[in-house]
């Protein structure tokens, strides 16, 4: 006689298969058997609540998307089977364009990315890494349905790493987008209070991950891994500032200061701050720009490094990257401001004022004059965190041969921040004169004929090429993020920004 599951009952199910067998297997016997299709539907309550709410979460852990998008509404095994096969989807896509399908041009690629975005993150982001960790060896459930197909070839993992590229940029244009109307309608005064300045450069910093660093940026498949690591950055100054703050003032030990104003990040990492203390600290503008000072250029008596202005190589792109200068300690003015402003607002919710000079960037003090500083202060970050009186900021624009005018001591919005940023990028790689080869109109590229540039490329070593081209794409790419142009755009638009990283455009950095 044969047995077969449909001849089981429900509750026998519900207690001794259910809780056992690995979901896929679940998933498959659900598919071809009444008796495990009412074991494992929602109308168990418990089963529904507490297994496959917990196998999801298990599952996509590390997802920025929200977990069932109508948490109330829909079933989670309903949820749990929608996402399993948007992951099979997944597999099946990464090999389309074998058969002569770009996948810039794939109607099915296009819903993928710009639909299903950051539900297929984490699993495009396990065919991207396949091979570049020593889980590979022995994957674990999650990465067994990823790898139901066979192992992941090199094809597929740089399709996959060009469409998590896709993806983060999409994602990246949204939040920018967000940003910049919620700065323009609120002001800093407003529904705008939570808006940082540091919100925008670490996006940018996220725009300009390419497919070579993919696994490194997007670590463990989470798409905001970059912007908590220059999180951890800037929280570890904060509490050096406060160390320093409270051993000078109240001469107590980092130990005690940890025990008595220690706060958790996100992420469960420990660190001093004072903005929520409910002692009384008085600590004078000049006092907080000192300790800063000692930071910025290294002499506080710390075995670290200061961060300072790069002068040698002022032009380099990566000194407008938030993740860059925190890596190697040097950047331009705008940048280096954007740190200070952060470490010194985390550590004690004094916010600075960006003071957009002509031709240079620096910071200054509240207008307000409290906290014991009678005189407004500025700090030039680019010279080590140097504090500047009206005078010597005077000086700064005399030396660009432009007219003193008050108004250029005015606190500018965080979205003409922003926009500065984006515009220091943009000219960075205009200044590349073979860069702008890459350009078919440039009379220089006309003139020498496309053999002629054929041949001069060439000569140009594989490295440096890659990172021309690399740079080459995002000079076209960066101008989504102009405020002026990004207010505006719908998100089917920015599938227009994403399409070079798929026509092999953006292999790179």
């Amino acid at each position: 006689m044969q047995f077969g599951t449909h001849a089981l009952p429900t509750d026998l199910l519900e207690r001794q298969f259910v809780p056992f067998l690995p979901v896929r297997s679940l998933l498959r016997l659900s598919a071809c058997s009444k008796s495990c299709r009412v074991a494992l539907s929602s109308t168990n309550k418990s089963l529904d609540v507490l297994f496959w709410k917990a196998r999801y979460l298990s599952r996509w852990k590390t997802s920025k998307s929200a977990p069932p998008a109508a948490a109330d509404d829909e079933k989670w095994y309903d949820a749990y089977k929608r996402r399993h096969l948007l992951d099979a989807t997944v597999r099946k896509k990464l090999r389309s364009p074998r058969h002569g399908v770009s996948a810039s041009k794939d109607p099915v690629w296009q819903y993928l990315i710009v639909e299903g975005g950051l539900d297929i993150f984490n699993r495009l982001y396990t065919f991207a890494s396949y091979g570049s960790r020593s889980s590979d060896n022995n994957p674990s459930e999650e990465e067994e349905f990823a790898l139901d197909l066979g192992p992941v070839d090199d094809f597929e993992r740089d399709v996959a790493r060009s469409a998590i590229v896709a993806i983060n940029r999409i994602d990246v244009i949204s939040r920018w987008k967000g940003l910049v109307v919620s700065e323009e309608q609120g002001g800093r005064s407003s529904s705008a209070a939570t808006i940082h300045i540091e919100d925008g450069a670490k996006l940018l910093a996220r725009f300009y991950v390419g497919t070579e660093r993919v696994v490194d940026a997007f670590s463990g498949g989470r798409i905001d891994h970059l912007e908590k690591t220059i999180d951890s950055s800037l929280n570890g100054l904060a509490h050096r500032l406060c160390v320093r703050l409270l051993a000078r003032f109240e001469n107590m030990s980092e130990p005690d200061a940890l025990t008595r104003h220690a706060v958790t990040d996100e992420d469960g990492q420990e660190f001093i701050s004072l903005v929520h203390s409910e002692e009384d600290h008085q600590f004078s503008h000049r006092a907080i720009l000192e300790e800063m000072q000692h930071i910025f250029r290294g002499t506080g008596g710390e075995d670290t490094n200061g961060l300072g202005g790069n002068a040698e190589d002022y032009y380099s792109y990566k000194n407008s990257l938030l993740d860059q200068v925190l890596n190697q300690k040097l950047g331009i003015p705008i940048t280096l401001s954007i740190i200070y402003a952060a470490v010194v607002r985390r550590a004690l919710g004094v916010v600075l004022d960006p003071v957009g000079l002509p031709g240079h960037f620096i910071l200054g003090t509240p207008c307000s004059g409290d906290n014991g500083d009678d005189r407004r202060l500025f700090i030039d970050a680019f010279r080590g965190g140097e504090m500047l009186n009206l005078d010597e900021v005077q000086s700064i624009v005399a030396s660009y041969q432009v007219p003193w005018d008050d108004s250029f001591l005015e606190a500018i919005p965080y979205r003409n921040v922003w926009a500065r940023m984006v515009n220091n990028l943009r000219a960075c790689h205009r200044r590349n004169t073979i860069l702008d080869l890459f350009n078919e109109h440039n009379p220089a590229r006309r003139a020498m004929g496309d053999d002629g540039f054929t041949n001069l490329l060439r000569r140009v070593p594989p490295e440096e090429l890659t990172e021309l081209k690399f740079q080459h794409a995002m000079s076209l790419s960066v101008s989504v993020l102009d405020p002026d142009f990004v207010g505006s755009m719908e998100v089917e638009h920015m599938v227009r920004f994403v399409r070079p990283v798929f026509d092999g455009t953006i292999c790179s950095r």
